[in-house]
Protein backbone atom coordinates (compact mmCIF):
# COMPACT_ATOMS: atom_id res chain seq x y z
CA UNK A 1 0.00 0.00 0.00
CA UNK A 2 1.19 3.52 -0.82
CA UNK A 3 -0.24 6.53 0.99
CA UNK A 4 0.41 10.20 0.25
CA UNK A 5 0.29 12.73 3.09
CA UNK A 6 -0.34 16.38 2.28
CA UNK A 7 1.42 18.55 4.85
CA UNK A 8 4.55 18.00 6.95
CA UNK A 9 3.47 19.53 10.22
CA UNK A 10 3.30 17.63 13.50
CA UNK A 11 0.24 15.61 12.47
CA UNK A 12 1.55 14.74 9.03
CA UNK A 13 4.98 13.67 10.26
CA UNK A 14 3.62 11.63 13.19
CA UNK A 15 1.21 9.88 10.86
CA UNK A 16 3.93 9.13 8.32
CA UNK A 17 6.17 7.65 11.01
CA UNK A 18 3.26 5.62 12.43
CA UNK A 19 2.29 4.15 9.05
CA UNK A 20 5.85 3.36 8.04
CA UNK A 21 6.15 1.32 11.24
CA UNK A 22 3.49 -1.09 9.90
CA UNK A 23 5.03 -1.43 6.45
CA UNK A 24 3.04 1.14 4.50
CA UNK A 25 4.93 3.14 1.87
CA UNK A 26 4.48 6.83 2.72
CA UNK A 27 5.42 10.03 0.92
CA UNK A 28 4.83 13.53 2.30
CA UNK A 29 4.22 16.56 0.09
CA UNK A 30 4.65 19.94 1.78
CA UNK A 31 3.84 23.34 0.27
CA UNK A 32 6.65 25.24 2.03
CA UNK A 33 9.66 25.73 -0.25
CA UNK A 34 12.04 25.37 2.71
CA UNK A 35 11.89 24.73 6.45
CA UNK A 36 11.46 27.63 8.82
CA UNK A 37 11.60 26.33 12.36
CA UNK A 38 9.37 28.90 14.00
CA UNK A 39 6.67 28.61 16.61
CA UNK A 40 6.54 28.70 20.38
CA UNK A 41 5.74 26.22 23.14
CA UNK A 42 3.20 23.42 23.02
CA UNK A 43 1.89 21.00 25.62
CA UNK A 44 2.02 17.22 25.30
CA UNK A 45 -0.67 15.92 27.60
CA UNK A 46 -0.98 12.29 28.83
CA UNK A 47 -3.22 11.34 25.88
CA UNK A 48 -0.62 12.61 23.38
CA UNK A 49 2.15 10.75 25.21
CA UNK A 50 0.12 7.53 25.08
CA UNK A 51 -0.38 8.08 21.34
CA UNK A 52 3.35 8.73 20.85
CA UNK A 53 4.10 5.47 22.67
CA UNK A 54 1.71 3.59 20.36
CA UNK A 55 3.44 5.17 17.37
CA UNK A 56 6.79 4.16 18.85
CA UNK A 57 8.54 7.49 19.36
CA UNK A 58 7.64 8.57 22.90
CA UNK A 59 11.20 8.12 24.19
CA UNK A 60 12.59 10.36 21.44
CA UNK A 61 10.11 13.13 22.20
CA UNK A 62 10.46 12.93 25.99
CA UNK A 63 14.22 13.47 25.56
CA UNK A 64 13.66 16.97 24.11
CA UNK A 65 10.81 18.02 26.44
CA UNK A 66 10.37 19.51 29.91
CA UNK A 67 8.21 17.79 32.49
CA UNK A 68 5.55 19.94 34.16
CA UNK A 69 4.61 19.22 37.79
CA UNK A 70 1.45 21.34 38.14
CA UNK A 71 -0.94 23.52 36.16
CA UNK A 72 -2.42 26.55 37.95
CA UNK A 73 -5.21 28.85 36.84
CA UNK A 74 -4.68 32.15 38.68
CA UNK A 75 -6.58 35.37 39.24
CA UNK A 76 -5.07 38.69 38.15
CA UNK A 77 -3.58 39.21 41.63
CA UNK A 78 -2.09 35.70 41.71
CA UNK A 79 -4.61 33.72 43.79
CA UNK A 80 -4.93 30.07 42.75
CA UNK A 81 -8.35 29.36 41.22
CA UNK A 82 -7.71 25.74 40.16
CA UNK A 83 -4.75 23.38 40.45
CA UNK A 84 -3.92 20.15 38.62
CA UNK A 85 -0.94 17.96 39.58
CA UNK A 86 1.08 15.72 37.24
CA UNK A 87 3.84 13.18 37.77
CA UNK A 88 7.01 15.08 36.92
CA UNK A 89 9.47 12.54 38.29
CA UNK A 90 8.48 9.18 36.78
CA UNK A 91 9.24 8.97 33.06
CA UNK A 92 7.03 5.87 32.80
CA UNK A 93 4.00 7.42 34.49
CA UNK A 94 0.73 7.64 32.57
CA UNK A 95 0.09 11.01 34.20
CA UNK A 96 2.87 13.08 32.71
CA UNK A 97 2.52 16.52 31.13
CA UNK A 98 5.38 17.72 28.96
CA UNK A 99 6.15 21.07 27.36
CA UNK A 100 8.37 21.47 24.31
CA UNK A 101 9.32 24.09 21.75
CA UNK A 102 7.30 23.44 18.60
CA UNK A 103 10.42 23.89 16.47
CA UNK A 104 12.32 21.30 18.51
CA UNK A 105 9.47 18.80 18.19
CA UNK A 106 9.21 19.40 14.45
CA UNK A 107 12.96 19.01 13.99
CA UNK A 108 12.96 15.73 15.94
CA UNK A 109 10.14 14.33 13.79
CA UNK A 110 12.04 15.35 10.65
CA UNK A 111 15.08 13.51 12.01
CA UNK A 112 13.06 10.33 12.47
CA UNK A 113 11.26 10.42 9.11
CA UNK A 114 13.47 9.70 6.06
CA UNK A 115 14.18 12.87 4.06
CA UNK A 116 14.08 10.89 0.80
CA UNK A 117 10.30 10.49 1.19
CA UNK A 118 9.56 14.17 1.83
CA UNK A 119 9.03 16.68 -0.97
CA UNK A 120 8.95 20.46 -0.51
CA UNK A 121 7.43 23.28 -2.58
CA UNK A 122 4.42 21.16 -3.55
CA UNK A 123 1.20 23.18 -3.63
CA UNK A 124 -1.89 21.00 -3.95
CA UNK A 125 -4.41 22.06 -6.62
CA UNK A 126 -6.84 19.16 -6.85
CA UNK A 127 -7.44 15.46 -6.23
CA UNK A 128 -8.98 12.75 -8.37
CA UNK A 129 -10.04 9.37 -7.03
CA UNK A 130 -11.88 6.27 -8.20
CA UNK A 131 -12.69 2.85 -6.81
CA UNK A 132 -9.07 1.63 -6.98
CA UNK A 133 -6.71 4.61 -6.52
CA UNK A 134 -6.30 8.36 -6.27
CA UNK A 135 -4.09 11.03 -7.84
CA UNK A 136 -2.91 14.34 -6.39
CA UNK A 137 -2.09 17.26 -8.66
CA UNK A 138 0.30 20.08 -7.80
CA UNK A 139 0.77 23.66 -8.93
CA UNK A 140 4.09 22.86 -10.62
CA UNK A 141 2.32 20.48 -13.01
CA UNK A 142 3.41 17.27 -11.31
CA UNK A 143 1.06 14.52 -10.16
CA UNK A 144 1.38 11.46 -7.93
CA UNK A 145 -0.71 8.30 -7.75
CA UNK A 146 -1.36 6.35 -4.56
CA UNK A 147 -3.83 4.07 -2.82
CA UNK A 148 -4.98 6.81 -0.43
CA UNK A 149 -4.42 10.40 0.65
CA UNK A 150 -4.17 11.78 4.17
CA UNK A 151 -4.74 15.54 4.27
CA UNK A 152 -2.76 17.13 7.09
CA UNK A 153 -2.52 20.58 5.53
CA UNK A 154 -3.77 22.68 8.43
CA UNK A 155 -6.71 24.88 9.27
CA UNK A 156 -6.65 26.47 5.80
CA UNK A 157 -6.60 23.01 4.20
CA UNK A 158 -6.92 23.00 0.42
CA UNK A 159 -7.87 19.33 0.54
CA UNK A 160 -10.76 20.00 2.93
CA UNK A 161 -12.05 22.89 0.84
CA UNK A 162 -12.01 20.73 -2.30
CA UNK A 163 -14.68 18.55 -0.69
CA UNK A 164 -16.34 20.90 1.83
CA UNK A 165 -16.22 24.46 0.53
CA UNK A 166 -18.26 25.93 3.40
CA UNK A 167 -15.81 24.90 6.15
CA UNK A 168 -13.99 28.21 6.60
CA UNK A 169 -12.22 29.22 9.84
CA UNK A 170 -14.18 31.22 12.41
CA UNK A 171 -12.69 33.94 14.60
CA UNK A 172 -12.95 33.36 18.35
CA UNK A 173 -12.92 37.06 19.32
CA UNK A 174 -9.41 37.34 20.71
CA UNK A 175 -5.80 37.57 19.53
CA UNK A 176 -2.62 36.11 20.96
CA UNK A 177 1.05 37.05 21.25
CA UNK A 178 3.60 34.32 21.97
CA UNK A 179 7.31 34.29 22.66
CA UNK A 180 10.09 32.00 23.83
CA UNK A 181 12.68 33.80 25.95
CA UNK A 182 15.71 32.91 28.08
CA UNK A 183 14.27 32.07 31.47
CA UNK A 184 14.37 35.00 33.95
CA UNK A 185 16.40 34.27 37.10
CA UNK A 186 13.30 34.18 39.31
CA UNK A 187 11.84 31.31 37.19
CA UNK A 188 14.95 29.15 36.77
CA UNK A 189 13.68 26.33 39.01
CA UNK A 190 10.07 26.60 37.90
CA UNK A 191 8.25 23.53 36.58
CA UNK A 192 4.71 24.86 36.96
CA UNK A 193 2.55 26.10 34.08
CA UNK A 194 0.41 29.07 35.07
CA UNK A 195 -2.41 30.78 33.22
CA UNK A 196 -3.77 34.00 34.67
CA UNK A 197 -7.35 35.04 33.97
CA UNK A 198 -7.68 38.80 34.44
CA UNK A 199 -10.26 41.34 33.37
CA UNK A 200 -7.46 43.04 31.40
CA UNK A 201 -6.44 39.89 29.49
CA UNK A 202 -5.06 36.41 29.91
CA UNK A 203 -1.40 35.46 30.38
CA UNK A 204 0.31 32.06 30.40
CA UNK A 205 3.84 31.05 31.39
CA UNK A 206 5.39 27.63 30.74
CA UNK A 207 8.96 26.34 31.17
CA UNK A 208 9.91 24.39 28.01
CA UNK A 209 13.55 23.59 28.82
CA UNK A 210 16.14 24.16 31.52
CA UNK A 211 17.05 27.48 29.89
CA UNK A 212 13.94 28.82 28.12
CA UNK A 213 10.40 29.84 29.00
CA UNK A 214 7.36 30.14 26.75
CA UNK A 215 4.71 32.76 27.41
CA UNK A 216 1.50 33.87 25.72
CA UNK A 217 -0.80 36.87 26.12
CA UNK A 218 -4.43 36.95 24.98
CA UNK A 219 -6.61 40.03 24.46
CA UNK A 220 -10.21 40.41 23.30
CA UNK A 221 -10.15 42.24 19.96
CA UNK A 222 -12.89 43.25 17.49
CA UNK A 223 -12.28 41.65 14.11
CA UNK A 224 -11.68 45.05 12.48
CA UNK A 225 -8.77 45.70 14.88
CA UNK A 226 -6.87 42.43 14.32
CA UNK A 227 -4.41 43.98 11.86
CA UNK A 228 -3.66 47.02 14.04
CA UNK A 229 -2.95 44.88 17.11
CA UNK A 230 -0.17 43.19 15.14
CA UNK A 231 1.86 46.37 15.62
CA UNK A 232 1.99 45.90 19.41
CA UNK A 233 5.49 45.87 20.84
CA UNK A 234 6.78 44.18 23.98
CA UNK A 235 6.44 47.56 25.70
CA UNK A 236 2.79 47.81 24.65
CA UNK A 237 2.16 44.39 26.16
CA UNK A 238 4.03 45.34 29.33
CA UNK A 239 1.78 48.39 29.70
CA UNK A 240 -1.28 46.16 29.21
CA UNK A 241 -0.19 43.57 31.79
CA UNK A 242 1.94 45.59 34.24
CA UNK A 243 -0.76 45.35 36.93
CA UNK A 244 -0.77 41.54 36.85
CA UNK A 245 0.89 39.58 39.64
CA UNK A 246 4.60 38.78 39.54
CA UNK A 247 6.33 37.43 37.45
CA UNK A 248 4.14 38.55 34.50
CA UNK A 249 5.63 42.09 34.26
CA UNK A 250 9.14 40.67 34.67
CA UNK A 251 8.61 38.18 31.84
CA UNK A 252 7.52 40.98 29.51
CA UNK A 253 10.44 43.16 30.58
CA UNK A 254 12.73 40.32 29.45
CA UNK A 255 11.10 40.09 26.01
CA UNK A 256 12.32 41.79 22.82
CA UNK A 257 10.11 42.74 19.89
CA UNK A 258 11.81 40.32 17.47
CA UNK A 259 10.78 37.42 19.72
CA UNK A 260 7.05 38.14 19.39
CA UNK A 261 4.73 35.94 17.34
CA UNK A 262 1.21 37.24 16.73
CA UNK A 263 -1.98 35.55 15.54
CA UNK A 264 -5.73 35.78 15.76
CA UNK A 265 -7.34 32.77 17.43
CA UNK A 266 -9.47 30.75 15.02
CA UNK A 267 -10.91 27.27 14.71
CA UNK A 268 -13.33 25.45 12.42
CA UNK A 269 -16.77 24.36 13.49
CA UNK A 270 -17.01 20.57 14.05
CA UNK A 271 -17.27 18.64 10.79
CA UNK A 272 -19.79 15.90 10.06
CA UNK A 273 -17.42 14.02 7.76
CA UNK A 274 -13.65 13.56 7.59
CA UNK A 275 -13.50 10.29 5.61
CA UNK A 276 -13.98 11.21 1.96
CA UNK A 277 -13.56 7.99 -0.01
CA UNK A 278 -9.83 7.38 -0.37
CA UNK A 279 -9.10 10.75 1.26
CA UNK A 280 -9.13 11.39 5.02
CA UNK A 281 -8.64 14.65 6.94
CA UNK A 282 -6.52 14.82 10.09
CA UNK A 283 -5.12 17.43 12.48
CA UNK A 284 -6.17 21.04 12.03
CA UNK A 285 -7.51 20.22 8.56
CA UNK A 286 -10.14 18.05 10.28
CA UNK A 287 -10.66 19.59 13.73
CA UNK A 288 -8.80 22.85 14.33
CA UNK A 289 -9.58 24.01 17.84
CA UNK A 290 -8.88 27.07 19.96
CA UNK A 291 -5.93 26.48 22.31
CA UNK A 292 -7.86 26.75 25.58
CA UNK A 293 -7.58 23.03 26.42
CA UNK A 294 -4.01 22.70 25.12
CA UNK A 295 -5.17 19.92 22.78
CA UNK A 296 -4.38 21.14 19.25
CA UNK A 297 -1.13 19.23 18.70
CA UNK A 298 -2.28 16.47 21.05
CA UNK A 299 -5.27 15.67 18.86
CA UNK A 300 -3.13 15.64 15.70
CA UNK A 301 -0.85 13.10 17.40
CA UNK A 302 -3.89 11.07 18.45
CA UNK A 303 -5.00 11.04 14.81
CA UNK A 304 -1.68 9.50 13.80
CA UNK A 305 -1.99 6.73 16.38
CA UNK A 306 -5.62 5.92 15.57
CA UNK A 307 -4.96 5.87 11.83
CA UNK A 308 -2.23 3.32 12.48
CA UNK A 309 -4.67 1.27 14.60
CA UNK A 310 -7.40 1.43 11.95
CA UNK A 311 -5.05 0.42 9.13
CA UNK A 312 -3.76 -2.49 11.20
CA UNK A 313 -7.32 -3.71 11.78
CA UNK A 314 -8.59 -3.01 8.23
CA UNK A 315 -6.56 -3.75 5.11
CA UNK A 316 -9.25 -2.02 3.04
CA UNK A 317 -8.63 1.76 2.98
CA UNK A 318 -12.32 2.66 2.76
CA UNK A 319 -13.13 0.62 5.86
CA UNK A 320 -10.09 1.92 7.75
CA UNK A 321 -10.97 5.54 7.05
CA UNK A 322 -14.61 4.98 7.99
CA UNK A 323 -13.58 3.36 11.26
CA UNK A 324 -11.22 6.28 11.92
CA UNK A 325 -14.07 8.73 11.32
CA UNK A 326 -16.34 6.82 13.71
CA UNK A 327 -13.68 6.81 16.44
CA UNK A 328 -12.68 10.45 16.10
CA UNK A 329 -15.66 12.64 15.19
CA UNK A 330 -17.55 12.81 18.48
CA UNK A 331 -14.39 13.18 20.55
CA UNK A 332 -12.95 16.08 18.57
CA UNK A 333 -16.39 17.73 18.35
CA UNK A 334 -16.60 17.85 22.15
CA UNK A 335 -13.05 19.17 22.45
CA UNK A 336 -13.69 21.95 19.92
CA UNK A 337 -16.92 22.96 21.67
CA UNK A 338 -15.50 22.76 25.21
CA UNK A 339 -12.43 24.76 24.23
CA UNK A 340 -14.60 27.45 22.60
CA UNK A 341 -16.71 27.74 25.76
CA UNK A 342 -13.70 27.88 28.09
CA UNK A 343 -12.22 30.64 25.93
CA UNK A 344 -15.36 32.76 26.35
CA UNK A 345 -15.32 32.25 30.12
CA UNK A 346 -11.59 32.96 30.41
CA UNK A 347 -11.87 36.16 28.35
CA UNK A 348 -14.55 37.83 30.48
CA UNK A 349 -13.75 41.52 31.05
CA UNK A 350 -16.56 42.70 33.32
CA UNK A 351 -15.21 43.08 36.87
CA UNK A 352 -18.35 41.72 38.53
CA UNK A 353 -18.55 38.72 36.23
CA UNK A 354 -14.85 37.89 36.56
CA UNK A 355 -15.22 38.01 40.35
CA UNK A 356 -18.17 35.61 40.27
CA UNK A 357 -16.31 33.34 37.84
CA UNK A 358 -13.22 33.24 40.04
CA UNK A 359 -15.27 32.41 43.13
CA UNK A 360 -17.09 29.62 41.32
CA UNK A 361 -13.79 28.14 40.09
CA UNK A 362 -12.45 28.06 43.64
CA UNK A 363 -15.64 26.36 44.86
CA UNK A 364 -15.74 23.86 41.99
CA UNK A 365 -15.57 20.26 43.31
CA UNK A 366 -12.37 18.45 42.37
CA UNK A 367 -14.51 15.70 40.83
CA UNK A 368 -15.67 18.05 38.06
CA UNK A 369 -12.11 18.80 36.98
CA UNK A 370 -11.19 15.12 37.33
CA UNK A 371 -14.03 14.16 34.99
CA UNK A 372 -12.77 16.60 32.35
CA UNK A 373 -9.22 15.27 32.67
CA UNK A 374 -10.47 11.69 32.43
CA UNK A 375 -12.24 12.48 29.16
CA UNK A 376 -9.18 14.19 27.69
CA UNK A 377 -6.48 11.82 28.84
CA UNK A 378 -7.94 8.29 28.73
CA UNK A 379 -7.84 7.02 25.17
CA UNK A 380 -8.30 3.47 23.90
CA UNK A 381 -4.91 2.61 22.41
Amino acid sequence: MKIIIIGAGIGGLCTAIALQSIGIEVEIYEKAPQWKHIGAGIALAPNALKALKYIGIDTDIKAISRSIAEVHILSQNGNILTKQAYDAHDANSSKQLLAVHRADLHEELLRIFPASSLFLDKNLTHIEQDISSCVVFFEDGSQVKADAIIAADGIHSIARLLYQKHTLPRYAGYVCWRAVIPTPISLLDNNIHTETWGKDGRFGITPISSTHTYWYAVLNTPEKEIASKKQYSALDLYQQFQHFHTPVPEVLMNTYDHQLLYSSIIDIEPLDKIALGRVVLIGDAAHATTPNLGQGACQAIEDAAFLKKCLVENKDVFQAFQQFQTIRLQRVKKIIEDSWTIGKIAQLENGLLTGIRNQLLQWLPESVNAKQMDFLYNIDL
